[in-house]
């Protein structure tokens, strides 16, 4: 099954199904910005808009992109805000956005399907605005080895969404490539993960 196939398939129970890395993840990103505002904002792979509302409320525009149509609807239905707006759109191919046009670009379990990241930082670098940040939430690769896939169950079957190796030094590899400044690193757990390796590891890049 291919990655957008799969999404596809996964957008019509996604909301509903029990993910606590997908319940870790809107916390931390919340917990993050929870004090902030924003002129312009990117949710860059917003899947079923769950992060949308959070920064709609926080942002005078927000753009929400992903590539699977099925999550992109869901987002549409859900995110009915005059200050929201949503693109089809496959992230590692260059982005039919302005240069320097926005503060705020978020990316959230998304770049683990993504095979080269310096093809989406490259477009982050273009996007943002001087001094605007790049926030990163992802699966911790510690997870990943240990087995942690993004799956869900269909038809009584155990389907998992194909995603790449990217380790932690691959991350700073590339925001040093493409002149974004770490600002932040932290790893997340959640209260089920007690005496586990983190479930999320998240990262604050601003342009330099």
């Amino acid at each position: 099954m291919s990655i957008r196939a799969g999404y596809d398939t996964w957008s019509t129970t996604y909301d509903n199904d029990e993910n606590i890395t997908r319940d870790l993840d809107s916390w931390v990103t919340e917990k993050q910005f929870a004090n902030q505002a924003f002129q312009a904002v990117i949710d860059c792979g917003c899947g079923t808009g769950k992060n949308i509302p959070f920064f709609a409320a926080r942002a005078e525009s927000v753009l929400g992109m992903d590539f699977s149509a099925g999550m992109i609807g869901i987002a549409r239905q859900k995110a009915v805000r005059p200050n929201v707006a949503f693109l089809e759109w496959d992230i590692s191919q260059p982005w039919p956005v302005d240069s320097a046009s926005h503060d705020l670009i978020s990316c959230n379990l998304v770049l683990q399907h993504v095979e080269r990241l310096d093809a989406v930082f490259a477009q982050v670098r273009r996007c943002l605005k001087p001094g605007g940040r790049f926030f990163i939430s992802e699966l911790h690769p510690i997870k990943k080895y240990q087995g942690s896939m993004a799956r869900y169950v269909r038809n009584s079957e155990d389907l998992t969404v194909p995603a790449f190796d990217h380790q932690i030094s691959h991350f700073l590899q590339a925001a040093r490539q493409h002149q974004l400044r770490l600002v932040d690193m932290d790893e997340a757990w959640h209260d089920r993960d007690a005496g586990r390796p983190p479930r999320l590891v998240t990262f604050l890049f601003e342009k330099i």
